[in-house]
């Protein structure tokens, strides 16, 4: 790999980097793919700072220490000038998965109760969304209706940083897509608003369905996909404190003190910001279990309208 073109680099770890991996594989090669060489080290920095993917709290202090002090070994200062997208994915797709998509989890479900992005927008200036991604099998979560049994689902929620004129309502894309290969299937034929409007209070964030609001929807190659924009009020407030964490990293320190920590922790081994264990939970109840949760916490944070 050390004689390979760096643009065909480049290529390689761009695929890879947006195909949508588990938490583990994201991971594993966040922490591999620098150490090959300078070249990958390089062009990994530079696709990794553009579209962050957040796998667990850790890794956002770990921004936000990189942020502060700009410097690091990995991500020089292209932490966060050059950074335009932040998501975070959680793949339920199995019925086996690690600690690691809990960890995820808990990221999506802590961004999603945040009543404003006033610390994102702080800490990265330039960047144009924050994205929310699920991806499971249709019949996982108990509340699934029948006829999306054993159906690919994928959840996309799109809050944009920018606001709208009066300065307080953001906009959101909300984008369901529900994978089905048979052409005689119920779902082509039924109203499409309304199995994209059974996902509310289940699957999707804040309430972030509207009844009231229209939903585009479409069908082709098997997949039928569904979407609404809506504009949300944010409110005042913090959770767990994130946008806390995220204003202090924009009052970058002065000195070497608060940085040589960071320094010693990328020195030691890349992959110490990933504290995570890799248990595994190996039961589908345990899964319906965790998705019960989530979704019972989920709450009404924000102000449709």
């Amino acid at each position: 790999m050390s004689t390979l073109p760096p643009e065909l680099v480049e290529l390689i770890i761009y695929d890879i980097w947006h195909s949508e991996m588990p938490s583990w594989t994201c991971q594993s090669f966040m922490t591999t793919c620098p150490r090959i060489n300078r070249t990958w080290k390089n062009v990994f920095a530079r696709i990794a700072s553009l579209d962050i993917y957040i796998t667990n709290l850790g890794y956002l202090h770990y921004l936000c220490d990189i942020a502060r002090c700009q410097k690091s070994i990995i991500y020089v200062d292209l932490v966060p000038g050059l950074t335009r997208t932040i998501t975070c994915f959680v793949d339920f797709r199995h019925e086996i998965f690690g600690d690691n998509e809990l960890e995820a989890l808990k990221v999506y479900n802590c961004w999603t109760k945040l009543p404003n992005d006033i610390g994102f927008r702080a800490l990265f200036p330039l960047a144009e969304l924050i994205c929310f991604e699920l991806r499971w099998i249709g019949g996982v979560l108990l509340s699934d209706e029948p006829k999306v049994h054993e159906l690919p689902i994928r959840l996309r929620c799109c809050r944009y940083l920018s606001k709208s004129k009066d300065n307080e309502d953001v906009r959101t894309d909300v984008h369901v897509s529900i994978t089905d290969a048979d052409p005689l299937s119920d779902l082509y034929r039924q109203s499409w608003p309304s199995t994209f409007l059974a996902l509310r209070n289940r699957c999707v964030p804040a309430q972030l369905v509207s009844s009231e609001l229209p939903c585009d929807a479409s069908a082709k190659g098997g997949v039928l996909r569904f979407r609404q924009t809506m504009y949300v009020r944010q409110s005042k407030g913090d959770f767990e404190p994130v946008n806390q964490c995220l204003w202090m990293a924009v009052q970058r320190a002065h000195g070497f003190v608060s940085c040589y920590p960071l320094l010693l922790l990328e020195i030691s081994s890349v992959a110490v910001v990933f504290t995570c264990s890799i248990h595994t939970l190996q039961t589908q109840a345990s899964t319906r279990y965790l998705l019960r949760l989530l979704i019972s916490s989920w709450s009404g944070q924000y102000t449709l309208h």
